[in-house]
């Protein structure tokens, strides 16, 4: 159970404290922009971005996944295969560290905010403490629009500062969080039909803000790529929201000329002027009647056609799939994976050739991914320290923990199998290597794995089964 409730909030100090509560109370307006963006972003990744459409023909607003598919398929590779994790030489911390993550599906949550990181540039993990003993540990993900971030002064790539932005029943509420406070404000409930101008004013809840006994900022940030001059970066969800939206206007017009043009429209010519055309039940024929000649020109006889624009589908179709592959071609997205077409691969080496970009960027990306994760496990650690009164869980959550993050291998099976076969032949690796090596395990768990495939096999041997036949 936690420990009693912390005590109050100090006051901002700083100047940039100073600055940063009157942009909450202001409603965070240099945020607006950004925020905007970020929201329109989501509304593409959720297919929503019809909302974006003219009103005129809502039957055509439709949305192409472009935006989601591409984000899903760059980050497909990363905790699908997710990794191991052992905080090394501290039994203890790394006992509650597994439990917590297993307690929450991290492998799960960290998949979805890696996809936001990916696609707004930033997202965190907030480590939250609970009244349940038996899950000390409560983790919730926040994406790019949900967060305001303000950089150390003295680092400008470290987040000191975090807003928390969330809304509902009408309100909507900013938690600051800095290493040393969380102070809590809140918007009055809006009327529906009704608002001031100072709708947008938060008020400063003291009854909600406490001192932050973490010591830290009890988040774990996932970033699109490494921040090098500022706190944050901008994900690819722009650029791609961006062009899901001319494929959308694309589809849209192609929808509505085919509705306008690509039916035919009846006809007549010369007819008399008090002759009234009738269709059948199925409107699929007109009965004419026995004489169409004009009274005014008897000498003229009436005709009847069909009007019907020439419209080249086909060509729309192309252009559209144009405008795809350019954008999946920018960011290394193979073509095969997007629409799922099989047949394009030639054979094995094709198959390889084809995925090699996007494994090369999944393995470039882990290595900011463990930094993310040891931020991650820290974080449990100090919170569940500082709220459950272990002195060692905080110790250790400050100062830094030893995590061994291993990640399997992106290769295929047969790929796999055809490398340990020369390894070990070569004499260059150990079978406990190739174990370690195929299921991301540390020497000790490599070879606690071998010992009990060995007795595993000597029991089934025992059965008279053998271990070498097919099941």
């Amino acid at each position: 159970m936690p420990t009693d409730a912390p005590p109050p909030a100090r006051d901002p100090e700083t100047p940039l404290e100073r600055a940063i509560e009157a942009e909450i109370c202001s409603g965070l307006p240099n945020e607006q922009k950004r925020l905007e963006r970020d929201l329109r972003v989501l509304e593409y990744f959720n297919l929503e971005g019809h909302r974006h459409l003219p009103y005129e023909h809502e039957c055509h607003r439709k949305t192409h996944p472009l935006t989601r598919r591409t984000i899903e398929i760059l980050t497909s590779l990363t905790y699908s295969h997710p990794p191991t994790r052992e905080i090394l030489d501290d039994e203890e911390s790394n006992a509650l560290l597994t439990e917590v993550l297993k307690d929450n599906d991290a492998d799960g949550l960290l998949d979805q905010a890696d996809e936001m990181a990916m696609l707004l540039g930033l997202s965190a993990v907030y480590a939250a403490p609970t009244s349940d003993g038996l899950k000390p540990i409560k983790l919730y993900t926040y994406d790019g629009s949900q967060l305001a971030t303000y950089a150390d002064p003295d680092d400008v790539t470290r987040i000191a500062h975090v807003v928390v932005i969330s809304r509902h029943d009408e309100q909507t509420r900013y938690d600051w969080w800095s290493k040393d406070f969380r102070r809590v404000y809140v918007t009055a409930k809006a009327q529906t039909g009704y608002r001031t101008s100072g709708g947008r004013t938060a008020r400063f809840r003291e009854d909600l803000s406490h001192s932050n006994v973490v010591g830290r900022l009890p988040f774990a940030f996932f970033h699109a790529r490494r921040p090098t001059g500022e706190e944050r970066c901008d994900g690819l969800g722009d650029w791609l929201a961006n062009y899901n939206c001319s494929i959308d206007h694309t589809l849209y017009e192609q929808a509505l000329a085919v509705r306008h043009f690509y039916l035919p429209r009846a006809w007549v010519q010369n007819a008399p002027a008090d002759w009234q055309p009738t269709t059948s039940r199925d409107g699929e024929y007109m009965r004419l009647p026995e004489s169409m000649v004009s009274t005014s020109s008897p000498s003229v006889t009436a005709s009847v056609g069909f009007l019907q624009a020439n419209l080249d589908i086909e060509q729309g179709v192309l252009n559209t799939e144009s405008l795809i592959e350019t954008a999946l071609a920018g960011i290394g997205v193979p073509k095969s994976l997007y629409s799922l077409d099989s047949a394009s691969f030639a054979s094995g080496d094709a198959i390889t050739a084809e995925r090699q970009p996007l494994i090369d960027r999944t393995l470039k990306r882990r290595q900011l991914l463990n930094a993310s994760e040891t931020e991650l496990a820290e974080c449990i650690l100090a919170v569940a320290g500082a709220w459950y009164g272990i002195a060692e869980y905080k110790k250790a959550g400050l100062g830094g923990v030893n995590l061994a993050v291993r990640w399997p291998s992106l290769q295929s099976e047969s790929e796999l199998a055809a490398q340990d076969s020369k390894d070990l032949e070569q004499g260059v690796s150990s079978l406990v290597d190739v174990v370690q090596r195929r299921y991301g395990l540390s020497p000790e768990e490599a070879l606690a794995h071998l010992v009990r495939v060995k007795e595993d096999s000597a029991k089934l041997a025992a059965l008279g089964i053998s271990t070498t036949t097919a099941v």
